[in-house]
């Protein structure tokens, strides 16, 4: 596996794992029916024998979080979900209190950065490649910020999360939006093909289509880089971009 907040899992299901740190100490050992891919939190999902339920064990193998759900997600940024006996999913903090109830149907992931999780209604189908229902974002307090009446929507990225609906006509309506419910369609998206969503932001740039060619905007829908290459990657400092300029690729200044 990989280290989540410090921490790794190693081992088998049929042995049980051990718990290590970055420098190789040894915290701790837990059996084999631990979630030994996400350690987020330094919490680790585990299942009652007993009971069939699951919880919350410490990298030392004690007890964080009593096995009382049918389904626990890994945590981030100080939450994770849930579900109860009611299938439904709600969020607990790291402490183990249920801070928002289990009243949703979906939940797509977990908390970002950004305060914010996607939740959506039940839809027609259990499979998720197929997902008909509803998405909106709730707030760490559990308040529906944006009404789940959405076919598509990520999580708030620099501000704007990126979404998609279907308008009774088919006509599917593409863009940005802010976690007050206001959507922004720019002229910058006119040109993006009816099949392809926009490009999430990164680091306050995202890249937009004029014809073929590539350039970037920011946060504002201005342009900040012309439309000029074949693709348009933004930097890690959100002032520099990679461009794909005739089949060779170049660090540019913002």
């Amino acid at each position: 596996t990989e280290f989540h907040d410090g921490v790794l899992l190693a081992g088998s299901e049929a042995d049980g794992f051990t718990a290590f740190d970055r420098t190789g100490n040894v915290l701790g050992r837990l059996d084999g029916s631990v979630n030994y891919s996400n350690t987020a939190g330094k919490l680790i999902q585990y299942q009652d024998s007993c009971t069939g339920l699951y919880g919350y064990v410490n990298p030392d193998g004690t007890v964080a979080v009593q096995a009382a759900y049918t389904a626990v997600y890994p945590f981030s940024n100080g939450y994770a979900a849930v579900r109860d006996d009611s299938g439904l999913a709600g969020f607990i903090d790291t402490q183990g209190t249920l801070v928002i109830d289990c009243r949703f149907d979906l939940v797509t992931e977990g908390f970002t950065y950004s305060g914010y999780a996607v939740v959506g209604t039940a839809g027609t189908t259990p499979n998720p490649l197929h997902y008909d229902g509803k998405l909106g974002l709730i707030n760490t307090a559990g308040e529906l910020v944006v009404p789940m009446e959405y076919d598509y929507l990520q999580n708030v990225s620099d501000g704007l999360a990126l979404f998609a609906r279907i308008e009774e006509d088919g006509t599917v309506v593409k863009g940005y939006l802010s976690p007050d419910g206001t959507e922004h369609v720019p002229e910058l998206l006119a040109s993006l093909p009816e099949n392809q969503l926009p490009a999430p932001f990164v680091n306050g740039r995202a890249p937009f289509l004029d014809g073929d060619l590539q350039g970037l905007m920011n946060t504002q829908f201005e342009v900040v880089l012309p439309a000029a290459f074949e693709r348009c990657i933004s930097g890690s400092s959100g002032g520099q971009a990679v461009v794909l300029l005739d089949g060779m690729w170049y660090q540019v200044k913002l």
